[in-house]
């Protein structure tokens, strides 16, 4: 049965890991973009009150109270850390862009003649407050090879899914 030799892109595993940032700089007022720099607050970040956007893909972009750690703060730029993943994210002012990151499963190791690319687009502001923030997620797949039909049972390629979430420093 396909649905059972099928895995879902193993970049889509850590798609709640992916979350992360808020903040402000010393002296800064508001998350204004065109401002002085906002900075995420070093440290333990959780993900709450995701919403669904969009859901053409129909996956779960949402695990609530997912943790990452926020790191190599700098004026323009920020990294998002796990057990499994790491993403570089550019700062301006109050807004962040993490991506897009692509990631490929070559399927053939299952029988099937279909390489499923997802890419992962994520952005957000940082608030007036040095501890919280929102994020946008939007996940795209896609399918190239002979055998992409045979995923229809599975989900219907291409498609995305946009997700919100509210960022909190957990320290």
């Amino acid at each position: 049965m396909l649905h059972s030799t099928f895995r879902a892109p193993s970049c889509l595993m850590l798609l709640p890991l992916v979350i992360a940032c808020g903040g402000k700089s010393e002296g800064s007022d508001s998350g204004d973009p065109g401002g002085e720099a906002v900075l995420p607050m070093e440290g333990a970040w959780q993900g709450t009150g995701g919403m669904t956007i969009s859901n053409g893909c129909d996956i779960d972009l949402w695990e609530d109270g997912s943790f990452v750690t926020v790191s190599h703060i700098e004026l323009d730029s920020f990294s998002i850390s796990d057990d499994h993943l790491y993403v570089v994210c550019d700062l301006t002012g109050g807004d962040f862009a993490c991506g897009p990151q692509f990631h490929a499963d070559d399927l053939s190791e299952v029988g099937l003649d279909a390489l499923v690319s997802t890419t992962i687009d994520i952005s957000g502001t940082i608030g007036a407050c040095s501890t919280e923030g929102t994020m946008r997620l939007a996940v795209s797949l896609g399918c190239e090879g002979t055998d992409c039909g045979e995923l229809d049972e599975v989900m219907s390629l291409p498609c995305e899914s946009v997700a919100a979430y509210d960022l909190h420093h957990a320290d």
